[in-house]
């Protein structure tokens, strides 16, 4: 914000300063949500007998999960100690993941595949 304020002298408005002000104070319990969020969703399609392969990086069944462990931060393992449920499928590492369905690029396409999948993710409990 500073620096766009000395390159192009803009200044932002007091109610968009208070947002931002407020919103920086939960982003990290916001990331570590959003973490948890994907890591429970990527277990679930890892179990689904739809999906061939889950492409997320926290999960234990990834190539590359010790290197995220050991990426994690100090203070993100403190707050994860502080939840439970969460050490089964893996650590939380960032909110993007992908998936491989079972049948290829023509299985992956068809509309109803989609539907029951997106389904089943918004309405796990």
């Amino acid at each position: 914000m500073r620096r766009l304020q000395k390159s192009i002298g803009a200044v932002s408005a007091p109610f968009d300063s208070y947002l931002l002000a407020r919103s920086i104070k939960t982003l990290p319990i916001r990331a570590i949500q959003h973490g948890l969020s994907a890591l429970k969703i990527a277990a679930f399609l890892e179990a689904h007998p739809l999906v061939e392969k889950v492409l997320y990086p926290g999960l234990k069944s990834h190539v590359h999960h010790q290197r995220v462990r050991d990426a994690l931060a100090p203070a993100v393992w403190k707050d994860l100690e502080s939840r439970k449920g969460w050490e089964a499928d893996g650590v939380p590492f960032g909110g993007t993941l992908s998936f491989r369905p079972k049948g290829g690029k023509e299985a992956g396409s068809s509309p109803s595949l989609s539907r029951r999948l997106v389904r089943a993710v918004s309405h796990r409990p």
